[in-house]
């Protein structure tokens, strides 16, 4: 097991300094003088040449690379060129809001997806499947942008004393941050949910077909062992599989959920970023994301060696 892990941990830092090369590469390939860009078109030249030097722009392309990575790695991620403090600070300041909002949109759909995608597998072409699967593509086909608006119209409206508009830590209020964030994770939440009740009906389904299953009802075991004990452990590999890509998508849908509900995360951090062109501010988030994926994935790797030991071993 410790050997699978080692593997998948190394494979994992070499994917980081692939994506490291390409962030850098891209911001670096914006048309034109990144410090002009910077500064706009009414800089002097003198502020041109001093914000070059500044950040090192008057160097190889490979030293400033090796520059900024080993400042990475030491947790040195610069400064803002808007607000002139350390981007590190930001970052930490706003990335539990937006790890709060992906894990509770995370917990709620698996909450919501799995017992209704294991009830529509074992009373499969039932009323209750018939129904539940339109509802599924209802989820699916509706982009997460859309189901914040609606929900905080919705609620706003009709339960005014179930939400609470300015975000407040979950440290100081909890109460008042669930109002917050609960509104915000449903709505995040809403695709995953879909997909994921979707992938265990199919799973269970296939697995309830299987020789074992019937051999386990024939022995007389209860519908409830046989499905939760024998038949759950294999069709979860798939689902997990699902999940690991879903709570990477949540990254990219908490940008928009976050300034709907004017949540001071991660992700609304990036947008200001982009639209100040605060190209080191982008650098950092986007590797800040793309740390939070791989860690996903590669635990979602350690969970597949855990429920089939033939994946480990391989």
């Amino acid at each position: 097991m410790y050997a699978f892990v080692a593997r998948r941990l190394l494979l994992a830092i070499f994917i980081l300094l692939c994506l490291s090369v390409i962030v850098f590469i891209a911001i670096h390939s914006i048309p034109g003088d990144l410090a002009q860009v910077m500064l706009g078109p009414a800089a002097t030249e003198q502020a041109v040449t001093a914000l070059r030097k500044s950040m090192g722009l008057d160097k190889p392309l490979h030293e400033q690379y090796l520059s900024w990575i080993v400042n990475l790695v030491k947790g040195n991620m610069g400064n803002s060129l808007r607000m002139g403090t350390p981007i590190i600070d930001e970052i930490i300041n706003r990335l539990p809001v937006t790890l709060e909002l992906i894990i509770l949109a995370t917990l709620l759909s698996l909450i919501i997806a799995i017992p209704i995608g294991v009830v529509c597998a074992v009373k499969r072409n039932s009323w209750f499947d018939h129904l539940l699967r339109p509802v599924s593509i209802l989820g699916l086909s509706v982009p997460d942008f859309w189901w914040a608006v609606l929900f905080i119209i919705l609620i706003s409206y009709y339960f005014p004393h179930l939400y609470t508009p300015e975000y407040v830590s979950i440290l100081e209020n909890f109460g008042e941050n669930m109002k917050t964030m609960i509104p915000a994770s449903v709505a995040l939440g809403v695709t995953m949910a879909a997909m994921v009740m979707r992938y265990v009906r199919s799973s269970l389904s296939e697995v309830l077909m299987a020789d074992y299953i019937v051999t386990a009802r024939a022995k007389g075991l209860t519908e409830t062992v046989t499905v939760g004990k024998h038949a759950m452990r294999n069709s979860l590999i798939d689902v997990l599989t699902v999940v690991g890509l879903q709570m990477g998508a949540l990254l990219s849908g908490a940008v928009l959920v976050e300034i709907v509900f004017s949540l001071p995360g991660v992700g609304r951090m990036a947008l200001d970023a982009v639209l100040q062109r605060d190209y080191p501010v982008v650098q950092a988030v986007v590797m800040i994301i793309a740390v939070i994926f791989i860690l996903i994935n590669l635990l979602v790797d350690i969970l597949y060696g855990v429920l089939d030991p033939r994946i480990r071993i391989s």
